[in-house]
């Protein structure tokens, strides 16, 4: 991992910053019953996409961890 610290710090701010940008634009949607159930779904098919990737991963190359 030596040279890549800078990469990663600016890959960590830069993830900081759109999930901010995230929040915000929850706190800024005015009817937010409408939209509530959409982005639970959203974010929960996300998840469910990024552990199976995850759990892929793991299966194909068990030596990345």
């Amino acid at each position: 991992m030596e040279g890549y610290d800078k990469h990663v710090r600016n890959a960590r701010i830069t993830l900081y910053e759109v999930a901010g940008l995230f929040l915000l634009g929850l706190f800024l949607i005015k009817d937010m019953e409408d939209v509530a159930g959409k982005i639970m779904t959203a974010i929960l098919i996300g998840l469910i996409i990024f552990v199976s990737l995850q759990i892929f991963n793991a299966i194909a190359d068990p030596s990345t961890r």
